[in-house]
């Protein structure tokens, strides 16, 4: 019977196609046959009384046969001999891959002028029960697998290879492979590289930068063999911050965002990718003392002028004019460490508007000594004071809200509970010049010599402070105190109070030997015992 429909569409021309795949409704067994045939039994396709594992369809009608899809389960025929499963083409075989870890095992060249990074990340992902499909595990062992025209089932290898890094700029696989755990197929993917980021500097130098890692297939969602990832919730990913060699300029958190995205490189054809972001947040202290204070000094230094008599307008104007040349030459000079943008940032705002403030004393001097008048000379110190005032006050509060949204932006994304506390802590952290791992040491340190009722989350400098200063006397240089607001921590003595054991002192000659005493406080009981005994 295969046979013989087999012939019949071979034979058939393109007006009856559609009534014929109507009728026989048997996509998937012609397909099987039409394998066969063209294994078995070459080009030849009349062969309608034969079996169609001996010649039937031929090449043509395998790939007429191709074409048909969509046909129900329920009209295939089956042999009594051999029994073939109709599979209905329509539905496509979606690959789902769950992703298990993701390490940014490395980050290094953060360049705000380039929009460019570099980072080195590795990939785990999974695909459950991949060991049990044969059509995945048929090419695991190949050098290079190729699309199964055949099947139209690929095999783990060909997936492998189908990785992509659209932001990339060059990279580098330093590791690439699919092996067996079990009953399922997992595929690891390390790679190296330097990724494009459009950097977002509107708050320079108090920016929060967002570098993310685009990982895609090459398997379109509209093709044969679609692709998607899986959840993420259960992902386990980590920063190596040790690694991190720009901490004194940037602070990089030690956590990532995952995220799934789709990628649509052409009208109707969309991709899935994986995006891998990392946030770092610049540490503007280098700023702040480089560009901010020597031209806020500069704008100082120019009011001065106005303490000049007001009919001294010659040495009037050759100080304005000198500094306004001064502070000209400085922002040439440090033009260099500033990001060339489309529009200004807060340290461009800042810096004009100071430069703004100089020329307007430079034309108010001659503007004194045009009138002679000390009213107009009092009213243009009064005015520019003003304004020197207000753009400091705005400079301050655009650094305060830019790092307030920082804080509150990363502390969303991390799924933290967002307090006043949360936002005090977060700063002290971000703001210090010390590596993120030296600071989080030195708080465990300080952490162990707590109190055990005080929660990490009150700890503060102030209490910090309180017990170091608890922790110099000479009694606790020479041993742990068992007593006080640290006795009921745990662990080792800080640094300060590790000393080498000191030798007792020989008893004098006729004394009596001296008792060892406990560094103890009495107990409640004991002074009540030693007030029964007359000695309170």
């Amino acid at each position: 019977q295969k046979g013989l429909v087999s012939a019949s569409l071979a034979n058939a021309g393109a007006e009856g196609w559609a009534e014929l795949r109507r009728a026989t409704g048997a996509a998937a067994q012609f397909r099987r046959a039409a394998r066969r045939g063209a294994d078995g039994g070459g080009e030849g396709g009349g062969g309608g009384e034969t079996r169609g594992d001996k010649g039937v369809g031929g090449r043509w009608g395998y790939d007429i046969l191709n074409r048909c899809a969509g046909v129900p389960e329920s009209s295939c025929h089956k042999e009594e001999e051999e029994s073939i499963p109709c599979e209905p083409s329509e539905e496509k075989l979606v690959r789902t891959l769950e992703v298990l870890r993701v390490n940014l095992l490395q980050l290094q060249g953060v360049d705000h002028a380039a929009q460019t990074f570099g980072a080195t990340v590795l990939f785990h992902f999974r695909m459950p029960g991949g060991a049990l499909d044969e059509d995945l595990m048929c090419d695991l062992h190949e050098k290079d697998a190729e699309f199964p025209k055949d099947t139209g089932r690929p095999g783990a290898k060909w997936f492998l290879q189908q990785v992509d890094f659209p932001t990339a700029l060059d990279y580098t696989m330093q590791q690439q492979k699919a092996v067996q755990i079990g009953s399922d197929l997992d595929i690891v993917v390390r790679v190296r590289g330097t990724f494009f980021e459009s950097m977002e500097l509107e708050d320079f130098p108090v920016d929060l930068q967002r570098l993310t890692v685009v990982i895609a297939f090459n398997c379109a969602n509209e093709g044969v063999v679609p692709l998607r990832f899986g959840g993420l919730q259960n992902v386990a990913h980590s920063v190596n911050t040790n690694t991190f060699a720009l901490a004194n300029v940037w602070y990089l958190h030690p956590s990532l965002v995952l995220e799934r995205a789709v990628l649509e490189l052409m009208p109707g054809r969309t991709y899935p990718a994986l995006n891998v972001t990392a946030i770092v947040e610049r540490r503007p202290n280098a700023f702040l003392t480089n560009a901010v204070l020597p031209v806020g000094v500069l704008g100082l230094i120019s009011l001065s002028t106005f303490l000049l008599p007001y009919d001294d307008t010659a040495d009037r104007m050759e100080l304005s004019i000198t500094i306004l040349l001064t502070s000209a030459t400085y922002k040439l000079f440090t033009a260099a460490s500033i990001p060339e943008v489309a529009y200004w940032t807060l340290l461009d705002r800042y810096i004009i508007s100071n430069f703004l403030i100089m020329t307007h004393i430079t034309i108010n001097g001659a503007v004194i000594g045009y009138f002679d008048s000390q009213e107009a000379h009092v009213v243009l110190a009064i005015l520019n004071t003003f304004f020197y005032v207000v753009a400091h006050a705005r400079f301050a509060y655009g650094y305060s809200c830019a790092r307030r949204n920082n804080a509150m932006v990363v502390l969303k994304e991390l799924g933290f509970e967002i307090n006043d506390d949360v936002f005090e802590r977060y700063h002290r952290l971000t703001a210090t010049k010390k590596p993120a791992s030296a600071r989080a040491s030195r708080w465990s340190r300080a952490a162990r010599w707590l109190p055990a009722s005080t929660r990490l989350s009150r700890v503060t400098p102030a209490r910090l402070s309180r017990a170091s200063r608890q922790c110099s006397t000479t009694e606790d240089r020479l041993a742990r105190p068992s007593s006080g607001p640290l006795a009921a921590v745990s662990g080792e003595p800080p640094r300060s109070a590790r000393v080498h054991p000191v030798e007792a002192a020989p008893p004098l000659p006729g004394s009596a030997p001296a008792e060892e005493t406990s560094r103890r406080p009495p107990t409640l009981r004991e002074l009540e015992s030693r007030g029964q005994g007359g000695s309170t």
